[in-house]
């Protein structure tokens, strides 16, 4: 009994974190919830939460900076949306002691072990607002939650992996980078393993929980060698 009014409490604690009063408790304890820990997780939540913040953000820097064409605003929503975002909510939040995972996928000191799952359900979460209060309530969190990094979105450099590498390449005359990602299924961590083929040659290598983070990565190998090769 004990433990369960403890749950609550923490629960109703991260409510007043988050921001938003849930009118279904149980969403907010899906989004929580890792596929590690039993049948109903909160992937579905999280696929939406990613779309829904997204939308915030693009809708937010647009409107903040009129100032900035296409390119500069889709590379300063990558920056703002990356996986060091979602982690400096979390830990506003308080999120990672509280995730639900595992024992095998929790660390001694109770936190989820891979970084990616705290990351995650902060986009749970943020679905799980959506649905239980829509899109007005799904906006004021994350512009809550991001109203630091939002104000100082020009301040931090905007250029991702994938566009270096683009601008690089095409520089010298190289052609544009391809990629091929594999998807090795829900569950394995890292997700997807994707190469950054330049030409017929093969520059770089890069893993991920997600697809687009699995790129970065490949594409930040691939820059990093070819800037070897021509020092």
């Amino acid at each position: 009994m004990k433990q369960a009014d403890s749950a609550t409490k923490e629960l109703s604690a991260l409510t007043e974190r988050v921001g938003h009063p849930f009118r279904d408790p149980s969403l907010l304890e899906r989004a929580l919830t890792h596929r590690s820990f039993q049948r109903e997780h909160n992937e579905r939540l999280e696929f939406l939460g990613d779309a829904v913040l997204e939308l915030v953000i693009s809708a937010a820097i647009f409107q903040r900076y009129p100032q900035c064409a296409e390119g500069e605003l889709t590379r300063m929503r990558a920056r703002l949306v990356e996986r060091a975002g979602l982690l400096a909510t979390a830990d506003t939040w308080r999120l990672a002691p509280l995730m639900r995972v595992s024992k095998g996928e929790r660390t001694a000191g109770g936190r989820p072990r891979a970084e990616s799952v705290v990351a995650n359900g902060v986009e749970a979460v943020i679905g799980a607002v959506f649905v239980d209060g829509g899109y007005p309530a799904a906006e004021k969190v994350v512009l809550t939650a991001w109203a630091t990094r939002l104000e100082h979105a020009l301040e931090q450099p905007v250029i991702d992996a994938k566009t270096a590498l683009q601008e690089w390449t095409q520089q010298r005359g190289m052609g544009l980078p391809a990629y091929r990602c594999e998807d090795r299924g829900v569950g394995r961590s890292p997700r997807f393993v994707a190469i950054c083929h330049i030409g017929d040659a093969m520059r770089g290598e890069g893993t991920g929980d997600r697809k687009k983070e699995a790129e970065q990565q490949a594409a930040e190998a691939a820059l990093a060698a070819l800037q070897q090769q021509n020092d």
